[in-house]
């Protein structure tokens, strides 16, 4: 249960990060007075702060009877029925705390955003999506859906990201509201499987993540908790020591929040152009930054670092800039678990290791076609994420 004292504990929080929260307010019950009330409370202590309210989480779903406490509601539950319920809600919070934002559906399902979208809500304030790559969860297939370390590396993996995500952006952008990833991860089945701590989920997170702000996605929400590190949700960015049932005052980073970390250099920059020819299952972004005075050049190689060593790059610098340094992660596999690790930011040392490409091809992430570029050639580690600041002198 949800009281105002955990919003002020939040709003400490929110003070000492400078962060945003986005909320959501129950929907398997109807209980608008209850409903508004929880918002009331929600604005009075935030502020500012709160920049999205949600009504219901996923109601698409709220009539699956295979999802344990999950058919909240009758069968002739309909986006029909969605909506006239959520502009119920909303107009009694707007009738206590006039312009609270409101985002939703929190869904995946496009008809349900066209719903939400085509409502009489008033002060939407953002498309909201939740997706996970791997979702068929009985399934052991490679390449597939089902909880495999290999699955969230796969070429497969990415072209299903872009497809469902690029469905989530057209209709935000139909909507003229931004999209939010409000809820999303590498699966979303229960408990620990095949990609659970592993070194694959560091590589999709820096990737996805990526993809998504390329496209214009403006806010993305990993599915975490602040539960035990044993025993607690295995798929959740942090976790708590202390044993199951009890807490501890601090908390550490399952594998996949270093690659988050590792893509801090990018924010607030703007993407340009960036291509890889050859390397096999590589990927790059470029961001430019400080009025093109700076460039942060991601590169995920996710060949598997138990069949190959690493991959020759020659990263093209645009005329005037050097490599300031250089920060990675990674791990000797894709499914190694609990094996990931980190390299700070440094300078290049002044002797780089290069090996000559060979027939399988030499990976070239670009940021800039200008042919009068300096060259960086350096062997990129398999399995591995590593971004690369360079600087106009």
């Amino acid at each position: 249960m949800v009281t105002p004292d955990d919003f002020k504990r939040l709003k400490k929080r929110v003070d000492i990060t400078g962060s945003t929260v986005t909320m959501g307010i129950p929907l398997g019950d109807y209980d608008p007075a209850r409903g508004a009330d929880m918002v009331v409370h929600a604005v009075d202590i935030l502020g500012e702060s709160l920049v999205g309210v949600a009504i219901g989480s996923e109601p698409n779903g709220y009539t699956i009877e295979g999802v344990p406490n999950g058919a909240v509601r009758d069968s002739d539950w309909t986006k029909a029925k969605y909506v006239s319920q959520l502009e119920a809600y909303t107009k009694r919070i707007h009738s206590k705390r006039p312009g609270v934002p409101i985002i939703g559906p929190d869904v995946y399902d496009a008809a349900w955003m066209e719903a939400f979208a085509d409502s009489s809500v008033r002060h939407k304030a953002a498309i909201s999506q939740h997706w996970y790559q791997l979702y068929e969860c009985d399934s052991d297939k490679v390449p597939g859906r089902g909880p495999e370390a290999q699955n969230l590396v796969s070429p497969a993996a990415q072209n299903d990201a872009k497809k469902i995500l690029g469905i989530g952006k057209g209709k935000a952008d139909a909507a003229n509201l931004p999209l939010w990833l409000e809820e999303t991860g590498p699966t979303s089945c229960p408990g620990t499987n095949d990609t659970s701590l592993t070194n694959a989920s560091v590589l999709w997170a820096a990737d996805y993540t990526l993809h998504a702000a390329t496209i214009g996605v403006e806010r993305l929400a990993m599915h975490s908790m602040l539960g035990a590190c044993t025993g607690g949700a295995p798929m959740s960015l942090v976790c708590d020591p202390a044993d199951h049932g009890t807490k501890s005052n601090t908390f550490q980073g399952r594998p996949h929040l270093a690659a988050m970390r590792l893509l801090v250099p990018s924010t607030g920059g703007t993407f340009t152009n960036t291509s890889v020819k050859g390397g096999g299952n590589m990927s790059a972004y470029t961001v430019t930054k400080d009025g093109g005075n700076t460039l942060v050049t991601t590169i995920i190689n996710a060949n598997d670092a138990a069949e190959s060593g690493g991959n020759p790059v020659t990263l093209d610098l645009p005329d005037g800039f050097t490599v300031d340094g250089a920060s990675q992660v990674y791990g000797p596999s894709n499914e190694a678990k609990n094996a990931t690790s980190v390299i700070p930011f440094n300078p290049l040392p002044d002797k780089i290791r290069y090996s000559s490409p060979s027939k399988s091809g030499n990976a070239t992430p670009s940021a800039s076609s200008n042919p009068d570029n300096s060259e960086l050639k350096i062997d990129i580690a398999a399995s591995s994420v590593t971004v690369f600041i360079m600087r106009n002198n």
